[in-house]
């Protein structure tokens, strides 16, 4: 009820009623005995007590008056605040709310007060909230967590809900205030932000990659999980700093990689380089480097990438150029193969057929050369067939294999 003057002079006349009437229940005073002096001192104390109780009177009023300002102020910050703020009592019903808390559960004032504020949480999160209100009741300190709650037109949204108990010094009684804020697009952004991740994660298992981050101030090194396996880190293991980073490549790698990152990080270019791993016994692992230098909005430079465990194709890299090699000593063997093959075949024809051909040829020419009447040209000839039989052996035996 707000306060007004005509309030505060139907408040004096039904005060002045009621004593009134206690005075009149109340034994009437005899003053006939009373001396003019002792009359005269009792007025003044009257007069002086109705002075003070005016004035306590006056002063109630202005209270009154301030009390009912604060109040309004109070009511229009609880109408008009951003979030929805809700009074419950110990069974958690809702004793009271704002415009806010209207607008979040869509619905009138006369349809949530007196009802149970549990209505209004999902039935996903209802286990959830009766815990969470337990504990505020009982260990009596501020709670906070998410909820997932139902609008009277049952549209779902989720909200960030706090919780406090507040006793009431003069009843004793305890009140529990609510303040809920509407988180919907916030999670429903988390949401999709975390399946992005989920997605990204599961590519770069798929690929055998991972992200690794170089925070250029302060040369720390970051890497997610699927890089701490692609490193071969062990259990727990981390990376410090940009230096710890290079200790974990091969030395006959670590200067090439790291002029290649200092280049990349200098001209702001992309960076691809490959190196091997160290420390992993026999076993030898290469891992492919990518990244850039990222400008961060406040005006810090980064360098972000993708680490790429590549042994597998390096290992078909290698079978495949060992393969090849395996081909081409086959191909070159069976050309020389071949070659001899035919070497033998012309050593063969050459010894058993022209080289006998012209030994049966010189058998001829001696037959006919019986008698004293041998013309030199017989004799010639008969030189030039045991020469062309000797040439014939001796390509025949250089044709020949060794």
């Amino acid at each position: 009820m707000r306060i007004t003057k005509k309030n505060i002079k139907e408040d004096e006349s039904k005060f002045r009623k009621e004593a009134e009437k206690v005075v009149c229940r109340n034994e009437v005073y005899d003053s006939s005995n009373l001396s003019p002096g002792k009359l005269t001192e009792l007025l003044h104390e009257l007069q002086v007590y109705q002075v003070e109780v005016e004035m306590q009177n006056e002063e109630l009023r202005i209270s009154q008056v301030e009390l009912e300002k604060e109040r309004l102020k109070f009511k229009n910050l609880f109408n008009s605040a951003p979030a929805g703020f809700f009074v419950l009592d110990a069974y958690g019903i809702v004793q009271e709310l704002n415009e806010k808390g209207l607008l979040m559960l869509e619905a009138n004032k006369s349809e949530i007060i007196n009802r149970r504020i549990q209505n209004y949480i999902s039935k996903d999160d209802n286990e959830k909230f009766v815990c969470f209100f337990k504990r505020i009741k009982d260990f009596n300190v501020n709670q906070s967590g998410e909820f997932k709650m139902v609008t009277a037109n049952g549209r779902n949204f989720y909200t960030q809900m706090e919780g406090r108990a507040v006793t009431d010094e003069i009843s004793q009684s305890a009140a529990f205030y609510f303040t809920i804020i509407d988180v919907t697009e916030k999670k429903i952004a988390e949401n999709k932000q975390n399946e992005t991740r989920k997605r990204l994660e599961l590519a770069l298992y798929a690929s055998s990659s991972g992200t690794w981050n170089v925070y250029l101030k302060t040369g720390k090194v970051l890497l997610d999980q699927h890089s701490k396996s692609i490193l071969r880190l062990k259990e727990g293991g981390l990376i410090g700093n940009y230096y710890s980073f290079l200790n974990i490549i091969h030395p006959d790698d670590r200067d090439e990689v790291d002029k290649n990152i200092h280049a990349a990080i200098a001209t702001e270019t992309e960076l691809n380089v490959t190196f091997r791993l160290s420390n992993t016994g026999s076993k030898v692992y290469y891992i492919e480097a990518m990244g850039q230098v990222i400008k961060e909005p406040n005006g810090e430079n980064d360098f972000a990438g993708l680490l790429t465990d590549i042994t597998e194709k390096k290992t078909l890299e290698h079978v495949a150029l060992k393969l090849k090699f395996n081909e081409q000593n086959r191909i070159i063997k069976t050309i020389l193969e071949t070659q001899e093959n035919e070497r033998r075949r012309i050593s063969n024809d050459l010894h058993h057929s022209v080289g006998q051909l012209l030994y049966v040829t010189k058998l001829k020419f001696e037959e006919s050369m019986h008698g004293n009447n041998v013309s030199p040209a017989f004799l010639a000839t008969s030189i030039l067939i045991d020469e062309a039989i000797k040439e014939v052996r001796n390509i025949s035996f250089q044709l020949s294999p060794s």
